[in-house]
This record gives structure tokens, C-alpha cells and sequence, in this order.
């Protein structure tokens, strides 16, 4: 499962800068790689792997989407489903319209079963509770405009091993509700 607010935006603005010349040439690498599952099909590619992937966007709610599709493809197929959310952003003019303060991706596989490798059990649901937020004003900056940083309360509740419920930022009104136990005492399994 792939998500991102926008994909590559620098192939993007190098198709729009092609496109509005007068003559107008395309790359065909340049217009391959502009489609939105790309990077589901090089990763595909390097992994060799044949099943299928989804790829969605949800503009800043991507994250939130990608996480509940995911728990969703767990709950209904009973097997494990790598979640990786990225960003990136855009060169000017397009930066001005949609800033994305910093390139910023996570990978979270999901599991129907936990493993001796597991680090916390997660139940995810909606809310209309406010999102967590990060105390570090670094974090919190980033947490708020980057679409893929909006996992950070989650990764922290994962990190540190603590039983807690986490909000995530989600749709306007709407936000995801993460319940996190842990289920091993350190990330270096001790």
C-alpha cells in the first residue's frame, strides 16, 4: 500500500514546464514515471514482487486513508500489508500553492498476528477529538505541514513502548483514533 499527498512533484512541474512550450515534447521515461503509482511499480520492480499493490491519494488526509486501507486489507485478507506514506515537495511556482516543508516517508507493516518481531498491537477508528501533538516545535512544524508526517504521534507512541491513544489528522472534522499497546520492551528487541 502506497499513499502520498502529491507524488513526485519535480516530474510533475518538468511535465508542466514541457507541456507549455510551444512545441510541446514529452520524455516518454519523463511521462512514465508522472503517473502516481510509480513508485509502486519500481518498488515492485526491485522487490520482485507480484502481488498487487494499491496506490491512493487523499491530498493531506493520505496518510490517515493509506493507514485505514491498510488495517482494512489486514482485518479482510488475514495477511501482512507494508503501509509506506511519502512526500515530497514541489520546485516554484507549484511550492507556493502547496508547500511541503520537507521530504519525509514511513514504512509500517501491518500484521494479523504479531511476531516475536512485532513492537505494539494498533486498533485504528475516527474521532472527532482534536490531534495529537508532537512537544517538540521542530516535530510539531513538521507533523503539520508535511501530509506524511502526520503519522509522527504514532511512530512516537511505537517508539517509546507506551500504551496510549493517539489522534491522527485526517479529514476536516474527522480524525483517525490509534490505540497502541506494546508488545516488546525495546525497537532492539530486548
Amino acid at each position: 500500500m502506497f499513499t502520498s499527498s502529491s507524488a513526485d512533484g519535480h516530474n510533475f512541474h518538468a511535465v508542466c514546464e514541457a507541456l507549455a512550450q510551444p512545441e510541446p515534447l514529452m520524455s516518454p521515461t519523463r511521462f512514465h514515471n508522472s503517473v502516481h503509482n510509480v513508485a509502486a511499480g519500481y518498488w515492485s520492480i526491485a522487490t520482485r514482487a507480484m502481488r498487487p499493490a494499491n496506490v491512493l491519494s487523499a491530498l493531506d488526509a493520505s496518510f490517515g486513508a493509506g493507514l485505514l486501507e491498510a488495517a482494512a486489507q489486514v482485518s479482510a485478507d488475514r495477511e501482512p500489508c507494508l503501509l509506506i506514506a511519502y512526500d515530497s515537495d514541489y520546485p516554484e511556482p507549484l511550492r507556493t500553492l502547496r508547500p511541503i516543508a520537507a521530504p519525509l516517508g514511513v514504512a509500517l507493516l501491518l500484521s494479523p498476528q504479531a511476531s516475536e518481531r512485532s513492537l505494539a498491537r494498533i486498533e485504528v477508528g475516527l474521532t472527532r477529538d482534536s490531534a495529537t501533538q508532537m512537544d517538540d516545535a521542530a516535530l510539531e512544524h513538521l507533523r503539520r505541514s508535511v501530509p506524511a508526517a502526520r503519522a509522527l504521534p504514532l511512530l512516537r507512541a511505537v517508539a517509546t513502548q507506551s500504551a496510549s491513544t493517539v489522534v491522527l489528522d485526517y479529514l476536516d472534522g474527522l480524525q483517525m483514533q490509534v490505540a497502541v499497546q506494546p508488545l516488546s520492551r525495546s525497537l532492539t528487541g530486548g
